[in-house]
């Protein structure tokens, strides 16, 4: 029976057992907020930084003399504008006595115009740009500006997006009551 009991089993000891962290107390309601937060930072962000251009004419025009027909393009975002191609897409161009087109294109605005002398490399915040009409059309006297229906075409790239942008802008001639043009604003549904 000694033998027996000198042979006791060795005890093996066990690794103690990790200590497990408290619960955390959880605040779904501060975390959903926080989310909330930050989406309309997002938008407000995307809102901010999204391209904004405008488009306006310089002035009336005297359709015997209506040199310079001229638009100015200013960048009012706040990131630059890169590879500024300006188009002009041209539903109607008159050279008889000024007068008023109907409000509806009837014909197409397919006549796209570009010049290599309008393409801007780079349009810097509040920075502008001379669009001039008449570098295609040179309406000398005795002939005379009677009336138009453009659109105006912007394709550029806004900052380090690599994706073209593009902004149109329709205007029509109206004739004033002192015998000059001027630039309206139409809607681009030709």
């Amino acid at each position: 029976m000694s033998r027996r009991l000198n042979r006791r089993r060795k005890r093996v000891p066990r690794p103690p057992k990790p200590l497990q962290p408290a619960p955390r107390k959880q605040w779904p309601g501060v975390r959903t907020a926080w989310r909330a937060f930050l989406a309309f930072c997002t938008i407000i962000g995307l809102i901010a930084l999204w391209p904004r251009i405008v488009i306006e004419p310089m002035q009336q025009i005297d359709p015997s003399h209506p040199h310079p027909i001229s638009f100015k393009i200013t960048n009012t975002g706040f990131i630059p504008l890169w590879n500024l191609q300006p188009e002009f897409r041209l539903c109607e161009f008159d050279t008889n006595p000024p007068h008023n087109l109907p409000d509806r294109c009837v014909g197409h605005l397919g006549s796209i115009l570009i010049m290599p002398q309008w393409f801007v490399s780079e349009l810097a915040r509040d920075e502008t740009d001379e669009l001039r009409f008449d570098d295609l059309f040179n309406v000398q006297p005795p002939a005379q500006f009677g009336a138009a229906d453009i659109s105006i075409v912007l394709k550029f790239n806004p900052w380090f997006v690599p994706t073209n942008f593009t902004i149109e802008k329709r205007f029509q001639t109206h004739l004033e009551d002192d015998g000059k043009l001027s630039w309206i604003p139409r809607p681009l549904n030709k």
